[in-house]
């Protein structure tokens, strides 16, 4: 006698209430979900990208408002800027005064007795030009008559007669031609004779 075989499947009990969707028209779940996720992204990105511009808006107005308060600043402050800057110059000025004074006080010799000097050894054919004073030296600029050969001879003497004189060579150690040209004006030669003050001199100054 053969045992019949019993079924394994459950047998469908029926709904406790009745159903009532239509699940052919029902949407599809995956493109409800894709859609989802498509506007979350994109509200993500415009909120992203409104943050961003408030940012930079607020940046901006900082900024304006900073560079508004330095403008206020500086107005305020323009007026005593300029105050220093006149007294800046003002005492410039008043540096270069006391520069010029001890520059004066430091010759060492008086110029009516240079003047005095040079008059007295200047010999008959030459003449002076210019006598100028720089930084501590005398710079005579003149010219001799005559011819070239004889002229440049005078010259040489002259050195000779300023360094042998006893005020001018105590007081220059150190005096030589600069410079001999032809004079078109005058026929003969210009010349220029540098007379730099030694130690002695400007100590002897000094005590004047």
């Amino acid at each position: 006698m053969k045992l019949q075989r019993k079924s394994k499947a459950p047998a469908k009990t029926p709904n406790w209430h009745p159903s009532f969707r239509l699940d052919d028209r029902l949407p599809d779940l995956k493109v409800v979900r894709t859609s989802f996720f498509v506007n979350v992204i994109a509200a993500t990105v415009a909120a992203g990208f409104l943050l961003f511009t408030v940012h930079r808006e607020y940046m901006a107005y900082s900024l304006n408002r900073d560079t508004e308060a330095a403008l206020e600043r500086i107005e305020r402050n323009s007026a005593q800027n300029r105050r220093y800057i006149e007294m800046n110059t003002e005492f410039m000025q008043a540096t270069k005064k006391f520069s010029e004074l001890d520059s004066f006080r430091a010759v060492p010799f008086r110029a009516s007795d240079l003047v005095v000097a040079l008059g007295r050894t200047l010999p008959q054919n030459i003449d002076f030009s210019a006598i100028t004073y720089d930084k501590g030296q005398v710079t005579l600029r003149g010219s001799i008559r005559g011819s070239s050969d004889t002229a440049s001879t005078r010259v040489s003497d002259y050195l000779d007669v300023l360094r042998a004189d006893p005020q001018i060579g105590a007081t220059f150690t150190d005096i030589s031609l600069t410079s001999l040209l032809r004079d078109p004006r005058t026929q003969g030669l210009s010349f220029e004779i540098l007379l730099k003050p030694g130690e002695a001199g400007k100590a002897a100054g000094s005590k004047a």
